[in-house]
């Protein structure tokens, strides 16, 4: 649950006061294969998110059995937040670059949008970067056109 995911805050912080910083970014890689909401609040950075509203719905993406699925919510309830977290999530997992997602939004403003936040993640997002540089691209993705972007992987994909 969040609340005893919170409470591991102090493990965390008592790891990086004895200077073993890279203790710490494994208790918040942990944290983050265990929770996804903890990654996509906490590491992510999606702090608007709540966990009366958004702990479920991060739990149900990830519940990789159900993949034909749809998420109906009004505006600004962090649906997109939730959506990059999840794919985010993914990312880091075992051969999670391996895999291909397609954003949708009503027009393709809006859907490189929601791949520009990500990308941000890869280019400047220090936290993540320390999380997880093995899926850091070498040029950080400097390269990336605004609606698309590719991550270190094994093989090529159409």
């Amino acid at each position: 649950s969040w609340c005893s995911t919170v409470k591991t805050d102090a493990d965390i912080l008592s790891l990086a006061q004895q200077g073993d910083q890279e203790a710490a970014l494994e208790r918040i890689r942990q944290l983050g294969r265990e929770s996804p909401y903890y990654l996509t609040k906490v590491i992510a950075g999606y702090s608007d998110m709540t966990p009366d509203l958004h702990q479920p719905i991060c739990n149900w993406l990830a519940a990789e059995e159900d993949r034909e699925r749809g998420l109906l919510f009004p505006r600004k309830y962090y649906k997109s937040s939730a959506l990059k977290g999840y794919v985010l999530r993914c990312l880091t997992l075992p051969k999670g670059q391996e895999r291909r997602f397609l954003f949708v939004g009503e027009n393709e403003v809006v859907g490189s949008k929601n791949v520009a936040d990500i990308q941000w993640k890869f280019r400047d997002d220090k936290l993540f970067q320390a999380l997880y540089p093995h899926l850091i691209p070498a040029d950080r993705g400097r390269e990336w056109p605004a609606s698309s972007m590719t991550l270190p992987r094994s093989k090529s994909y159409d």
